[in-house]
This record gives C-alpha cells, sequence and structure tokens, in this order.
C-alpha cells in the first residue's frame, strides 16, 4: 500500500541541514502514529517561529544527541502549516516497545510533533493539520508518546483527550488559504512546465500542493479529477492551469495559468 502525506514545506523551505527524498532507511512497516510535542517548547506567532524552532530542534537533535536527524517525521505547527521532516516511510525517534512484540517503535511508528509545548494552547489549525494528516496516513492506532514511554508528559494532556476522542474521524470544513513562504524562504513562480507535470517524483512539490489547496478553497476546481475538485497531488497539470485561468478571469488578471506573486 502507497500512502502519500501532503505537506505544505518541504526541509528546504524550513532550512533543515538535511535534504533526501523519501525512502526507507532501515526495516520500516508504519502501523501507527505517535503524537509528540516539544516540552516546554513556546509555539511562536507564525511560520517565521516554527521555522526557526525546527531549526532550533534539529541542531540539538544532530549535535547535542548525536542522531542523524531531527527525531519526527512531520510537524504541525498552531499557523495550521505542515513540515517535512524525515518524511514518509523512514523511521523516527520514537523508541519504546508499545506493542511489546520486540519491535521498536522506531521501526513501525510515524512520529507527528506539534511545535508547542507544556502551558500553551493548541489552535483548531493544528488539530486539523493533525486531523488531516492521521486521515491521509490512513493509521487507525493513533497514540500519544506517554504511551509508549512511560516516564514522560509527552504529548500532554489536550492531545491525549484528542486521541482519547478520535476527533481526526470527525469531518474537518475546508482549510483556510495558506500564506505564501516568507523571507529567505519565498515561494517560486509556479507554472506547466515538465519539472511539475511528472507524476514520477517521490515527493510532492509544496508550492503546488499549496496553490491547489487555495484554488479549491475559492472554489475553482479542477474539472480534471474525478470528483471535480481541485487535487492537492503536487502536480501542476492540465487541470490545475485550467483552475488557474478561471480564478485568474473571474479576478481580473492576466489570464496565462501561471500562478505568479500577483495571481497569489
Amino acid at each position: 500500500m502507497v500512502i502519500e502525506l501532503v505537506y505544505d514545506l518541504d526541509q528546504w523551505q524550513w532550512g533543515s541541514r538535511t535534504k533526501y527524498p523519501d525512502g526507507t532507511k532501515r526495516p520500516f512497516k508504519m502501523d501507527k502514529i505517535v503524537i509528540h510535542w516539544g516540552g516546554y517548547t513556546n509555539p511562536g506567532t507564525g511560520q517565521e517561529d516554527e521555522m526557526a524552532i525546527l531549526r532550533g530542534w534539529q541542531r540539538y537533535h544532530i549535535d547535542s544527541k548525536g542522531w542523524t536527524d531531527i527525531a519526527y517525521n512531520f510537524a504541525v505547527g498552531n499557523s495550521g502549516l505542515s513540515y517535512r521532516l524525515r518524511g514518509i516511510n523512514r523511521s523516527g525517534a520514537t523508541s519504546g516497545d508499545y506493542e511489546n512484540d520486540g519491535i521498536r517503535e522506531n521501526n513501525e511508528a510515524l512520529a507527528i510533533v506539534w511545535l508547542g509545548g507544556l502551558n500553551h494552547e493548541i489552535s483548531d489549525a493544528a488539530y486539523g493539520t493533525m486531523s488531516r494528516l492521521i486521515r491521509e496516513s490512513q493509521q487507525t492506532v493513533v497514540i500519544g508518546h506517554r504511551e509508549v514511554k512511560g516516564a514522560t508528559q509527552c504529548p500532554g494532556d489536550d492531545w491525549m483527550t484528542y486521541i482519547g476522542e478520535e476527533r481526526w474521524t470527525i469531518a474537518a470544513p475546508p482549510p483556510p488559504p495558506i500564506p505564501p513562504p516568507t523571507g529567505d524562504h519565498q515561494m517560486i513562480t509556479i507554472k506547466h512546465y515538465a519539472g511539475y507535470e511528472s507524476k514520477g517524483l517521490k515527493h510532492q512539490r509544496p508550492t503546488v500542493v499549496a496553490g491547489q489547496r487555495m484554488l479549491a478553497y475559492h472554489g475553482f476546481a479542477d474539472q480534471k479529477t474525478v470528483d471535480s475538485t481541485c487535487a492537492s497531488d503536487g502536480w501542476y497539470g492540465p487541470g490545475t492551469v485550467e483552475a488557474t485561468k478561471d480564478y485568474q478571469q473571474a479576478r481580473g488578471l492576466v489570464i496565462d495559468g501561471t500562478i505568479g506573486p500577483v495571481t497569489w
């Protein structure tokens, strides 16, 4: 079974020191999600703060802990943005053995961390993004880190309540528009050309996915998809081009099928 998770920012966009394609690094067969938090981390006020948190955690995990990378597979911020860390099909650093079957969770659990911690409130946007990632993972077992490693409060009582109530099973409203990356991580112009047409890539292009989601949010469907929705597949194909042109026409913009700064 092939599982793909749609994320908003790839490693290069948040300033990761490590960059690698999705692929299995060691024997890994995902059978659950483990939710983590950042201990005493202040979640900050937006994307720039969240990217700084990730860079700090990665520096600590590599330089102080001696690990190969930041411990988790994906991260979710209070902004509602999702960040690719180790990515799919790569073991994380969850540790422990939940089922007592002799297989460490490093080799069978996908670790998703919230970019916040104790005494800080989880935003509705963060809950919504976590729910989307869980649904996309197609996993039915979701646990908190404290259930694997007893001597920890991680991921906090609020996330444990979320897990206990299985809130990810509740239908969520359409996601709000995703703001473009800022600062040193400016988004590139998205257009229809060979580099974005290939569905054979092992990872999705986050900027394309963000554009597709915003088109869908504003009601401009990709008519090439079976259900007439703008598929957030990271592929800037003919259907997304037509949806972009429809949006541009409705807004009185130049109709060129390219998502540049003005269309964005």
